[in-house]
C-alpha cells in the first residue's frame, strides 16, 4: 500500500534546519541601550527569537520578532554593563544553531 498521507514529503520538509546569517552584531547606543542587527536567514525562517544575558551563559527569551525584522533596540539597561545576545531561527519545527555578540553600553 502507498503512503497515502505524503509522510516522507512531511518529514523531509520539517527536517530542514535554517541557516544563519552569519552577522549578527551588538552595537552599543548609549548608556542604556544596545541595537541588535542582523540579515533575514537564506532559509525563510518562520520565527526569529532573541535571547540575552549578563554572563555569557543562563540566556533568557529576550523577545520575539517577525522574520522580516532585521534590527531590534534593547533599552533601559544599566550603564556601563556587559551584554550577551544571542539569536536563532525557527522553520517548521527545527531551530538554527545560535549565533551570538555582545556590547556594554556607555558609562
Amino acid at each position: 500500500m502507498g503512503n497515502i498521507y505524503g509522510l516522507t514529503g512531511l518529514a523531509q520538509s520539517s527536517g530542514v534546519r535554517p541557516e544563519l546569517c552569519g552577522d549578527f552584531t551588538a552595537t552599543k547606543v548609549d548608556d542604556v541601550s544596545i541595537t541588535l542587527t542582523w540579515t533575514e536567514a537564506a532559509t525563510d525562517p518562520s520565527e526569529i527569537q532573541i535571547e540575552r544575558s549578563l554572563t555569557d551563559g543562563d540566556y533568557q527569551l529576550l523577545t520575539e520578532v517577525h522574520p522580516a525584522v532585521e534590527t531590534f533596540t534593547d533599552t533601559g539597561l544599566t550603564p556601563a554593563t556587559e551584554y550577551f545576545y544571542r539569536i536563532r531561527y525557527r522553520k517548521h519545527q527545527k531551530w538554527s544553531d545560535y549565533e551570538k555578540d555582545s556590547a556594554t553600553t556607555d558609562a
